[in-house]
């Protein structure tokens, strides 16, 4: 893994033309999967770019979850205008999609607020439902590199995605226990369970079972309204996601180069064979106490110093 300095550039000087360029890129396999964790939204695949429409109106990007649920994905460089929200939500009705991701490189507070009555709409319907994320997107690469990367950053999302994405899905898990019956291993439900714990003994944390096959860990501060930061995640086969990006960009924890290296330092001393993701968004590991444990306490103990009132 590469440290050092990072810049930023417009989305127009990085890749060229929109949809010449950026579409492709952000369809491309690595990119949906990278979106789909910034989201929370779950690995997707490609079903088609420009996806034609009715009135001959066409959809960026149509994608579908590991369930089978279609995306409807909308990018635009600079800032989202609100034609790309209203095709978006068009988009998303004309192709039966479960679900609406605008991309862009800013969105303004107008927007947003629609975005969250929308999702506020979604979770209540009893029936058809289109939660909507509205996505950040800059350029960024190394000082030297040649390559430019999108960096996603999520400005607007539904407090419960899964309640209104994957109700007609397989069932999701109605409880810690249920989680721990569906372990594929009594070891690892063993290992869950005292990890879960533990994290719940501490202040200010919380944890989300709302899903098909993980845990999530989450760490609130008393300033946030949201429902936290997703700090890990426990699958239930065995395996663990460090959510490095929701680390680095939404906890506040690590908002300094300096802070920022230290949590890729404890990320590789604790987890030395994890795969790193997503443009490095989210670290993926086999779960074992040697790593978990003392990385989840770091974090806490790190998370909780930084949202201490200053005197």
């Amino acid at each position: 893994m590469e440290m050092g300095r990072l810049e930023f550039g417009s989305a127009r000087d990085a890749w060229g033309g929109e949809a010449t360029a950026f579409t492709p890129l952000l369809a491309g396999a690595e990119m949906l999967d990278y979106l789909g964790d910034a989201t929370g939204i779950g690995p997707m695949s490609l079903i088609e770019t420009e996806h034609t429409t009715a009135g001959g109106r066409s959809l960026d990007i149509l994608a579908e979850t590991a369930d089978g649920q279609r995306v409807a994905i909308e990018n635009q460089y600079n800032t989202a205008d609100h034609d790309h929200l209203t095709r978006g939500l068009a988009y998303a009705v004309a192709t039966d999609s479960r679900a609406l991701v605008v991309v862009a490189e800013d969105h303004r507070e107008e927007f947003i607020s629609v975005a969250e009555y929308l999702n506020d709409v979604a979770l209540s319907s009893a029936d058809r439902s289109i939660p909507v994320w509205l996505v950040q997107m800059r350029a960024v690469r190394r000082v030297g590199d040649s390559i430019w990367s999108p960096e996603f950053v999520v400005r607007a999302e539904p407090n419960e995605w899964e309640a209104a994405v994957r109700r007609t899905v397989s069932p999701k898990l109605r409880s810690l226990d249920d989680f721990y019956a569906k372990c594929e291993s009594q070891q690892f439900a063993d290992f869950a369970r005292a990890t879960i714990e533990s994290w719940l003994d501490r202040p200010g944390t919380r944890e989300s079972h709302d899903a098909q096959k993980v845990v999530g860990l989450y760490h609130v501060s008393p300033r946030q309204i949201s429902k936290g930061t997703n700090v890990l995640q426990l699958n239930l086969t065995g395996e663990i996601t460090v959510q490095r990006g929701y680390l680095r960009d939404s906890s506040g924890a690590f908002d300094t180069e300096e802070s920022q290296t230290e949590l890729d330092e404890r990320i590789n001393q604790h987890f030395p064979n994890a795969q790193w993701r997503g443009k490095n968004y989210y670290i993926r590991a086999t779960a074992n106490p040697e790593g978990v444990t003392p990385f989840l306490n770091w974090i806490g103990d790190t998370m909780t110093t930084a949202q201490e009132p200053e005197l």
